[in-house]
């Protein structure tokens, strides 16, 4: 286990998200830009590990994955328009009774959602003002995930830094490798840590070796899994009847075979294990230009000043997360 890391990556919209539940959704915009830099600050003075920068990523919708999967991808997620309430509040004005009661509690459902969302979405803004003086840079790039920007920085630089990865999502797994480790930050304060080794622990990984393809590598293995429909990432489930993935890589030249035999939908398969080449994706090209020519810069405590945000972090919190920071400049391209 490493004591510094040259890049740390943050999963920011899970850490965004979690802290806005853990705030009961009453946090104002600079309220809950507040409590993720503190979160940030916590985990970072909390831990063992020193760093030279930092990159907060997010997501920006509508996804590309969406896009490319007519819309059949993350389309559970709740969304609402103004649009949306004013309708659902012209047909609460229809019903009465017991049917209006819960009508109107879905309305305030509705609200509280999209005011939600939009209290995220200013608070991202404002941290993409702020973090930087910090040290550290805000990545949101219009249809890219939080993994997909973390994936591009992994591309840039991997082979020559160290990164560590913090995130809750388990697909984060395939990021590792010699010099990419993962420190999971589940519910109440626990920490999975995952490098080359360790990863060997990992339920997926068993269960790859157990089907004897310990050779493919942990990535494929866990994409193919969710463009089967079967991981967390919100895909479409392509069977019905249990088949492995083992069978899968074996009928790889042709999966097509595999519709009779276990009511097998390669069509929506193929269409979803193409959505993990994200160097593909719209802009590419740009993002990952734009993402290596960041100009890095970070203020000393004595200059420190998030007041000017409305951000209410004090010199003495911030000195925590600086004396932390080793070469910010590391990446600086000049």
């Amino acid at each position: 286990m490493r004591s510094h890391y040259n890049i740390i990556l943050w999963d920011g919209s899970y850490f965004l998200y979690r802290n806005q539940s853990i705030g009961r959704g009453k946090l104002s915009v600079n309220g809950l830009a507040k409590s993720l830099i503190q979160s940030l600050v916590k985990l970072v003075r909390d831990s063992p590990y020193t760093f030279d920068t930092a990159f907060l990523c997010f997501d920006k919708k509508p996804y590309w994955r969406t896009r490319q999967l007519g819309g059949k991808y993350k389309d559970s997620r709740e969304c609402y328009t103004d649009e949306d309430i004013i309708n659902e509040r012209k047909h609460v004005d229809t019903l009465i009774g017991e049917e209006r009661n819960k009508a109107e509690k879905w309305l305030a459902h509705m609200i509280q959602s999209k005011h939600d969302l939009d209290v995220r979405t200013e608070a991202i803004k404002l941290l993409k003002k702020a973090l930087p003086t910090c040290g550290i840079q805000v990545l949101l790039y219009p249809g890219y995930e939080a993994d997909d920007l973390a994936r591009i920085v992994r591309e840039l630089y991997s082979d020559k830094y160290s990164i560590l990865l913090m995130s809750i999502d388990s697909d984060w797994l395939g990021m590792v490798s010699h010099n990419v480790d993962f420190l999971r930050c589940r519910h109440h304060n626990i920490f999975d840590f995952y490098d080359t080794e360790t990863i060997k622990s990992s339920p997926d990984y068993i269960e790859m070796k157990d089907e004897g393809l310990e050779e493919m590598g942990i990535k494929w293995y866990l994409e193919i899994k969710e463009a089967m429909g079967v991981g967390h990432n919100d895909m479409r489930n392509c069977v019905t009847d249990p088949i492995t993935i083992g069978e899968i890589v074996a009928n790889w030249d042709d999966l097509d075979r595999l519709k009779d035999l276990y009511n097998f939908d390669s069509d929506t398969f193929k269409r979803q294990i193409n959505t993990f080449d994200f160097k593909k994706f719209p802009d590419y090209d740009k993002i990952s230009y734009n993402i290596s020519s960041i100009k890095y810069d970070i203020v000393s405590p004595q200059n420190f000043n998030l007041y000017q945000y409305g951000i209410g972090i004090n010199f003495h919190y911030y000195k925590s997360l600086y004396d932390r920071i080793c070469n910010y400049r590391l990446l600086q391209v000049i």
